[in-house]
């Protein structure tokens, strides 16, 4: 009998997808999916982790300065 509190293994057919990944956390710029983008990795307010994806890496330090700053609204 399998074990109630075990996860099943996820592969990348069966994840869900992240439909935030798909657009700039910044610029909202629609990204591609066969190119290498920065991420950063956050915490959304229920203290669940996020994975945000940027266009380039001047995006990613923006999106990090209106972290820091207080001035992001996402």
């Amino acid at each position: 009998m399998p074990d109630p509190d075990e996860k099943p293994d996820q592969t990348p057919s069966d994840a869900p997808l992240n439909k935030e990944l798909e657009l700039c956390a910044n610029c909202g710029a629609a990204l591609s999916k066969d190119e290498w983008c920065p991420i950063i990795t956050d915490t959304d307010t229920d203290g669940n982790l996020v994975i945000r994806s940027f266009c380039d890496e001047a995006c990613k330090a923006a999106w990090s300065d209106g972290d820091i700053s207080g001035n992001r609204n996402g």
